[in-house]
């Protein structure tokens, strides 16, 4: 389906944009998961323009979430959000979607977003939590516990790029939970 609607109970009323990708395997997958990191914190955290402007008119109260999920037979990527004017969010969301698609990655963004994100990820490595984790995920990626430490050292701005032009229309879904 190209579109969903539900009426449940819920605080917020709720958005959802999945896309569904071409599954990967093993260090794909990973690198995949890093470069949607980097994609939330480049284009949709709370120091962005989008989110700016969209909080200051009043449709964002909170942040837009990117969830990646893939095994060896699915993936998908989900931009979440809640608000009281999902129509106005969907539309914002959807147009900022395909212009960040066609627009040129910031270069020195994309650099200190990519610092950013090895020093946290080298930090974390300290925390025996994180090390469970990380050994939980190369597991389950058939990858080694440091392998994305690697993967995003080697990420380029071709990667972002490209893994926007895999958010085709035809392969979207949009799912809106109003308060019923």
């Amino acid at each position: 389906k190209e579109r969903i609607t539900e009426k449940m109970e819920v605080f917020m009323p709720q958005i959802g944009i999945g896309y569904k990708l071409i599954p990967l395997t093993g260090s794909g997958i990973v690198k995949r998961a890093m470069i949607t990191d980097m994609i939330a914190d480049m284009y949709f955290s709370r120091m962005t323009d989008f989110f700016q402007e969209e909080y200051e008119k009043g449709i964002l109260k909170d942040k837009i979430f990117l969830s990646y999920e893939a095994e060896d037979t699915f993936a998908h990527l989900i931009f979440s959000a809640e608000s009281l004017a999902l129509e106005v969010l969907e539309k914002d969301l959807l147009a900022y979607i395909e212009q960040i698609k066609t627009k040129k990655v910031d270069e020195n963004l994309f650099e200190q977003i990519k610092h950013h994100k090895l020093g946290s990820m080298i930090l974390s490595s300290d925390a025996i939590s994180n090390s469970y984790r990380r050994m939980i995920d190369a597991i389950l990626t058939n990858t080694n516990v440091y392998e994305d430490i690697e993967i995003v050292k080697n990420l380029t701005v071709e990667d972002i790029s490209n893994f926007l032009n895999e958010l085709e229309e035809d392969k979207r879904v949009v799912s809106i939970i109003n308060n019923g």
